[in-house]
C-alpha cells in the first residue's frame, strides 16, 4: 500500500477476498504511515470488481480465498501532504455485526 499524488492524494490498497463484500465505496478507513503517531481518517473511493493478479476462472474454492481487490482511499483530513509512494497501512471500519 503506498499514497500516490494528484489534486486528491490517495493510499492504493489491496482488499482481502473474505473481507471484499463489506468493503464500498464512502466505506471510513483509517490510514497508518510510518513516522506519524496518529491515524489519518480516509474514506473509500474505488474498489475493483475484479481480482488483482489472478483471473477468478482459474480458481478453485480454496484458492478464492487468496484473491485480493485494488482499492484506492482517499486521505480526507486538510492536513500537510505526504510524500508520493510512502508506505501505509489501511484499516478498513466495517460493522462486524454481520
Amino acid at each position: 500500500m503506498i499514497v500516490l499524488g494528484g489534486k486528491q492524494p490517495y493510499a492504493r490498497v489491496y482488499v482481502p477476498e473474505d473481507i471484499r463484500v463489506r468493503v464500498s465505496a464512502g466505506g471510513r478507513a483509517l490510514i497508518y504511515v510510518d513516522g506519524l503517531t496518529a491515524a489519518i481518517e480516509g474514506r473509500v473511493r474505488w474498489v475493483s470488481s475484479e481480482a488483482a493478479f489472478t483471473p477468478y476462472f482459474a480458481l478453485t474454492e480454496r484458492d478464492r480465498g487468496r484473491l485480493s481487490y485494488v482499492a484506492k482511499v482517499d486521505v480526507s483530513e486538510d492536513r500537510e501532504r505526504l510524500p508520493d509512494g510512502v508506505p501505509v497501512e489501511v484499516e478498513f471500519l466495517i460493522d462486524s455485526g454481520e
